[in-house]
């Protein structure tokens, strides 16, 4: 009789050891399967904060080549008033002409000036938008670093818990 209890206490035990195992894989299950999503939400918001900065780039690009065709066409413009405006003065007495030609020169040096102070302001937009680059990569890695720390602690917490049930 002594006996068959004994084989029932270690039957019992086994089941209890059995179930322990049996919870203890679903939970490092769980656990892979959460840590999975974890990382594939990682990757997809990296991806997706890439393609940002694409769409970013590709819109500051474009922004700038509007900028300098709209520099070159009022070039053009100015230019052209230039020449008719030098054309004009040909036509009048040469006192008249002398003071055009001064005046033609004064407005070719503004827009000498004004395609400086144009250019000047392309690269700093430029520059900006590099800047404003750097900022968004900066912050990009700054999510991923947290993710990655967020990441490390739940697996510290997951092996604790697993620590805990083993005993």
């Amino acid at each position: 009789m002594k006996f068959k209890e004994e084989v029932k206490h270690i039957e019992d035990e086994v089941k209890k050891d059995l179930e322990g195992l049996k919870y203890r894989h679903e939970s490092k299950k769980e656990y892979r399967k959460e840590e999975h999503d974890e990382r594939k939400f990682a990757k997809e918001l990296e991806h997706q904060m890439e393609e940002e900065d694409k769409e970013l780039k590709k819109e500051c690009k474009k922004e700038a080549k509007e900028i300098d065709k709209e520099i070159k066409e009022e070039e053009h413009d100015e230019r052209k008033f230039a020449k008719e405006l030098e054309h004009q003065m040909e036509e009048e007495d040469k006192d008249s002409k002398k003071e055009c030609k001064k005046e033609a020169k004064e407005i070719d040096k503004e827009i000498r000036k004004e395609e400086h102070d144009e250019h000047k302001l392309a690269k700093e937009l430029k520059h900006q938008m590099k800047k404003e680059n750097k900022e968004i990569e900066k912050e990009e890695r700054k999510i991923i670093k947290s993710e990655d720390k967020e990441i490390k602690e739940i697996n510290k917490e997951m092996k604790k818990e697993l620590k805990d049930m083993e005993k």
